[in-house]
């Protein structure tokens, strides 16, 4: 499914892509943007609501049977979706120059009037369109169905008690010592486990490199219950929502119902919502949280180059995050009058497209 998502994406801006050279093809050279730091900064918010889901989808997908080497999947998945942006973005950008919107589809047709004119002057085919915003909003509503279901598994547990953990039994050196010794032992044989497949202490047979990952903590969660405990199966997971499901059926609905009120109120602010949305819970969730975490608890392994460069990620996304959860704020919940259509560029090329092609040529 989430693959499908991606492709969505992909298909869009695609279309997106044809439909906006198409349209613009004979034009001179491209209005130059007035570049500033602030809108270098603000672009921030966008690119963290990205990023999320390098952090999330990964994780929901599937649990990484090595979890040591999750950031890889992660840096590997940020470098993926940072070059999509820049090869959407310079596609773009070499037909309409500054005059590009946030959004490209917002300048392949007008959001206020469809079927008037695209804010770049031209009329696009319908069914172009219309494709394009179909195959978007494939991409929306897969990616909000997969998004949303950490909150939701979250909300459950908190409001109404569903998907307790068990309960966290503190060390006792007197009954847990053989255990201890137990776990000495097996780090003591690892040439032995190496090199053949022993008998795990409950009379299974497990993999050497198994008992390896298991004495030395890297182990995933997931492998660790499949292979020395207890198998779970699907009755145990559907467990939690087998008594009153109404509960977590009103709940979700409520949830749903609070973001499509948000969503209609800030439509006409749509990508100031969706900067304001990346720049705090996206940041703070998917981009600090994570760093913040591996740090604690890897501190120990970590290597000078880690750590600086987690640091300097952390003080950058906080900072950027910040400013641009600031900035998307003002213009969402206190908006200036200012109806400038290309903001952008410079003083000549704010209010009118650049270059309006004469449809009677070819």
């Amino acid at each position: 499914m989430a693959f499908a998502g991606c492709m969505g994406t992909i298909v869009a801006d695609i279309i997106a892509v044809i439909v906006l050279q198409w349209n613009m093809r004979g034009h001179g050279s491209i209005p130059s943007p007035d570049i500033t730091a602030h809108q270098v900064l603000t672009c921030f918010g966008n690119l963290a609501l990205a990023y999320g889901a390098a952090i999330v989808v990964p994780d929901l997908q599937r649990e990484h049977s090595e979890p040591q080497r999750m950031p890889r999947v992660v840096v590997i998945t940020i470098l993926f979706i940072s070059g999509f942006f820049v090869a959407i973005a310079l596609a773009g950008y070499t037909a309409g120059g500054c005059q590009l919107s946030g959004n490209i589809l917002y300048s392949i047709v007008s959001t206020s009037d469809p079927l008037g004119l695209a804010p770049l002057g031209f009329t696009a085919d319908r069914g172009a369109v219309v494709m394009a915003y179909l195959f978007m909003q494939m991409h929306i509503s897969i990616a909000f169905s997969t998004l949303m279901m950490p909150p939701f598994f979250m909300a459950e547990r908190l409001v109404l008690g569903m998907h307790q953990s068990p309960e966290i039994v503190r060390f006792n050196g007197e009954h847990d010592q053989a255990n201890v010794d137990l776990d000495m032992e097996i780090q003591e044989k690892r040439s032995y486990m190496q090199s053949s497949t022993p008998m795990d202490p409950a009379n299974r047979q497990v993999s050497a490199s198994s008992l390896v990952e298991k004495a030395e903590g890297r182990m995933s969660h997931l492998r660790v219950a499949l292979e020395f405990g207890e198998e779970i199966t699907e009755e145990q997971l559907n467990e939690p929502y087998r008594k009153n499901p109404l509960r977590y059926m009103a709940l979700r609905i409520c949830i749903i119902a609070i973001l499509v009120v948000i969503a209609v109120l800030a439509r006409k602010r749509f990508l100031d919502l969706q900067d304001f949305t990346g720049a705090t819970a996206h940041t703070t969730s998917c981009l600090l949280m994570p760093l913040i975490i591996y740090m604690r608890v890897s501190w120990k392994s970590m290597t000078i180059f880690d750590k600086g460069a987690s640091i300097i990620c952390i003080v950058v996304c906080a900072f950027t995050g910040c400013y641009v959860m600031i900035h998307a704020g003002e213009h969402l919940f206190a908006p200036s009058d200012d109806d400038t259509l290309f903001p952008y560029c410079e003083e000549e090329f704010m209010n009118e497209p650049y270059y309006i092609r004469n449809n009677s040529t070819n």
